[in-house]
């Protein structure tokens, strides 16, 4: 079947997949290509200045069915001349629009709209604001509250006019000033009071720049009842006492993103009451320094109670984010999450101020622990603690010294460690069952390496990445490399780097020729090692099937050699 006679749905369908080139190239094939063609490349149109405004109402005006084909319109500034009259122009020439988005103070645009959507125009519009804004806090803070901020009336009243059919908005829920528990979505005159409903309303984001109530999130989600997915991006939450009221479940909600700069016991507390059903859940707590308000924000350390309550909470998820930056008490959180079975994937990171989980119960069976802090007062011997320890796939450690041997005596099953070399001697630790090693140093000990390589029986893959400016020597005599990968971070004036392998006790000697690893001769080898001290590698081991070397030449950038044993 040629182009020109496919089904018009799949010539839609694969323009869909291309990319702008594509898509323009392929409507030139034929008619039908160009008729199809219509519907991808006219579907979003981005207005990043006032000219284009203008010019975008030219086009339309002398190929009006063009903007019929028009879904989403995102303004990037304003018209330049007559503003309303282009707007108005604009909302006549796109009948079928459904979403309006702005990243400038587009009071004009709104009121136009507003008149026009009232005289039938727009009928299929239900989405309106940035719907771009990232999910996390620093966006919505500097980038995402522009539109918001001199128009923010004339998008309230847009929103009201668009009430029945609304999808997707955004909400101003910062308090008015620190003594105020009255949010500025609720400001005169009363566009949206808290006896509005937007029923419609499925994508629902609040936002802060400063301090908010929970009492007034709680009025602003009683205004989208049926929201399944709902972004809240605030500095901190506080309580006002005088108006704290019962939470009444909303089991509605089944994607939750919370970005705060600081977490307290009562928004906790609040989430976890009053989002019941949720499915996908990302919460992230940043660095509370970087708070603009006045109040001192404290530490975060989650209580005794709380901390089960969290995990349990957060265990009834299918998928979980979870990011808590300045926490006090990471360990005894840790503890806590650990001490339930987790269906899936999930991966914790550790640190002494830091927790952060990954979990997605649909993925196959796979556990992994970052952990860089100290673990002296670790009781690795708890039960609970034992039994996570010991189904880890993979664990990464800090500088390594004898305080972790009995965290990695308890990791029987571990198939990858990434660790740093921590400037020990040697290695008197326990054997351990790993395949894969990944080792970061600046201080690189092959007597270390050694030791080690001799308790790991099943080790076929080691990633080393090194920062040296001499040769490097690995000294493993037990192991039968599948994969060898040695990246050296530090600077070599050579671009070539010579090999001396002794393997199963057999020497072989090779240089690298334009990035190809060859051997040869022993007379040219020692020739060669003197010339280029700083770029040497002797390499002992029982076997090798594959070595990868990258090394930076100064001046030069970077190098990679791949060689394979036969």
């Amino acid at each position: 079947m040629t182009a020109s006679n496919l089904p018009f749905e799949i010539q839609q369908i694969i323009l869909s997949h291309l990319n702008s080139t594509a898509q323009i190239q392929y409507s030139l094939v034929s008619k039908h290509w160009r008729a199809a063609a219509k519907h991808v490349l006219f579907d979003t149109i981005y207005l990043p200045s006032g000219q284009k405004v203008d010019e975008c109402v030219d086009l339309l005006l002398v190929s009006s069915p063009l903007g019929e084909f028009v879904k989403k319109l995102v303004f990037l500034t304003c018209a330049s001349l007559n503003e309303a009259k282009q707007y108005s122009s604009l909302i006549h020439l796109t009948p079928n629009l459904k979403v309006l988005a702005t990243e400038k103070s587009s009071n004009r645009l709104f009121q136009t709209a507003i008149q026009e959507v009232r005289s039938g125009h727009w009928k299929h519009l239900h989405s309106i604001g940035d719907l771009s804004i990232e999910n996390d806090y620093d966006s919505v803070t500097e980038m995402g509250t522009e539109p918001f901020k001199s128009s923010v009336l004339d998008y309230y009243a847009l929103a009201s006019v668009l009430q029945d059919r609304l999808s997707a908005f955004v909400f101003d829920i910062t308090s008015i000033d620190n003594s105020s528990v009255e949010p500025y979505c609720f400001q005169l005159p009363l566009y949206i009071t808290r006896q509005t409903r937007f029923n419609a309303l499925k994508d629902l984001i609040c936002f802060s720049q400063g301090t908010t109530t929970i009492e007034s999130l709680d009025d602003t989600l009683a205004l989208c009842q049926n929201a399944t997915e709902v972004k809240l991006s605030v500095h901190h939450f506080r309580t006002s006492k005088e108006r704290w009221r019962q939470i009444e479940p909303n089991a509605s909600v089944k994607s939750l993103s919370v970005f705060v700069t600081k977490f307290t016991e009562a928004s906790l507390g609040y989430i976890y009451r009053k989002f019941s059903a949720v499915k996908q859940l990302t919460m992230h707590a940043l660095d509370h320094s970087i708070s603009n308000t006045d109040e001192t924000i404290d530490p975060l350390e989650v209580p005794v109670d709380m901390k089960h309550q969290l995990a349990y909470y957060v265990h009834s998820t299918t998928t979980s984010d979870i990011w808590f930056y300045g926490i006090n008490n990471s360990i005894e959180l840790f503890l806590a999450f650990v001490s339930m079975q987790w269906p899936g994937e999930m991966q914790i990171n550790l640190e002494s101020n830091l927790f952060q989980l990954q979990h997605d119960s649909s993925k196959p069976k796979h556990s992994e622990l970052h952990i860089d802090l100290d673990i002296g007062g670790l009781n690795v011997k708890q039960a609970t603690l034992r039994d996570y320890l010991n189904q880890l796939d993979v664990l990464s450690i800090g500088p390594i010294d004898v305080r972790y041997y009995p965290l990695l005596a308890q990791c029987t099953r571990i198939r990858v460690l990434r660790m740093y070399y921590g400037n020990p001697s040697g290695y008197q630790g326990p054997t351990l069952a790993i395949s894969r090693l990944i080792l970061f140093s600046e201080d690189y000990n092959a007597n270390f390496l050694k030791e080690f390589s001799a308790s790991t029986p099943n080790l076929r893959h080691v990633n080393l990445v090194l920062c040296t400016f001499g040769k490097i020597e690995i000294d493993t005599p037990c192991v039968s490399y599948d994969s060898l990968c040695v990246e050296n971070l530090g600077w070599i004036m050579q671009s070539s780097v010579c090999l001396l392998l002794i393997r199963s006790g057999i020497q072989s000697y090779y240089k690298t020729i334009e990035n190809r690893l060859c051997e040869i001769g022993i007379d040219e080898f020692k020739g060669q090692a003197v010339k280029m001290d700083r770029a040497k590698v002797e390499l002992i081991c029982n076997d090798i099937k594959r070595l990868e070397i990258h090394w930076r030449v100064k001046d030069s950038g970077r190098v990679r050699i791949l060689h394979d044993f036969y």
